[in-house]
């Protein structure tokens, strides 16, 4: 198994309840390690990015992180199952100040930054329930929010009606809302918003969803459609030796 990071599985939705303190310990959130894969004999190697897929020759490229050297690997089945990268169009210079995504490994940095510069007001973008447990563990540790949302609805994947009462919890736990905008511009601590509205934003964390991390197939002739994901029926293409399993094949796939 080669993964691109230093962690193999983990609970992305505890994520937000680390930064709130809720979930004590980073380590809490792992699932599981290379080490309790070994000994299911499950070789993982992390920091292992694959580049590239030969389904003719049965063979990966695959690429050491840590040493930045390539080699080719052969295989029998080859599952795929790449991920999703952030799909932010925010208008940011991509840091800690402003986060697009929060891999298990950033979770330290994010927490020390807060806490380093003494954050006491962030800008969330999004209001997908990863974004609202953001939102509801910032203002576990006493930070003011504004929620910047481009739609009208908050969490889309409930009824409409359900806005009210989604909107009355922000309310009252202090959360300033804008609905129906979208940041155009960063300036400073200043983002300016599609309605003209400026606001005050030392620290943004947008949770605006992801697109499949498929780049390195486009080449394999491997099957992939027009938003990247990953086709996997019958008439997708004529890789059939390729067994392809992964979040990217979803039409919708939630992350921070």
């Amino acid at each position: 198994m080669y993964e691109k990071g230093p962690h193999i599985s983990y609970g992305n939705c505890g994520m937000p309840y680390h930064i709130g303190g809720e979930v004590e310990k980073r380590d809490q959130l792992v699932a599981a390690t290379p080490e309790s894969f070994k000994e299911r004999d499950v070789i993982v190697k992390t920091r292992h990015e694959v580049v590239g897929v030969d389904p003719d020759g049965k063979t990966v490229s695959v690429k050491n992180l840590e040493d930045g050297n390539t080699f080719e690997a052969s295989y029998d089945h080859l599952v795929l199952s790449p991920g999703a990268t952030p799909g932010s169009s925010l208008p940011l210079r991509m840091s800690l100040r402003h986060s697009s995504s929060m891999p298990l490994h950033h979770l330290d940095a994010i927490k020390s930054y807060i806490e380093e510069n003494d954050i006491e007001h962030v800008v969330v973008v999004g209001a997908g329930y990863i974004s609202l447990e953001m939102v509801e563990n910032l203002v576990q540790r006493g930070i003011h929010i504004t929620l910047v949302h481009r739609s009208r609805n908050i969490y889309k994947h409930l009824e409409s009606d359900m806005n009210d009462f989604f909107q009355e919890e922000l309310d009252r736990h202090g959360v300033e809302v804008k609905l129906e905008a979208e940041i155009e511009k960063v300036e400073g601590d200043t983002a300016t918003l599609t309605t003209g509205e400026e606001i005050f934003a030392p620290m943004i964390i947008a949770g605006t969803g992801i697109t499949p991390s498929t780049g390195f197939l486009e080449d394999s002739g491997i099957t992939l459609n027009d938003s990247g994901h990953i086709c996997t029926d019958d008439a997708a293409g004529r890789i059939k030796i390729v067994s392809m399993r992964s979040e990217t094949q979803s039409k919708h796939s939630i992350s921070m």
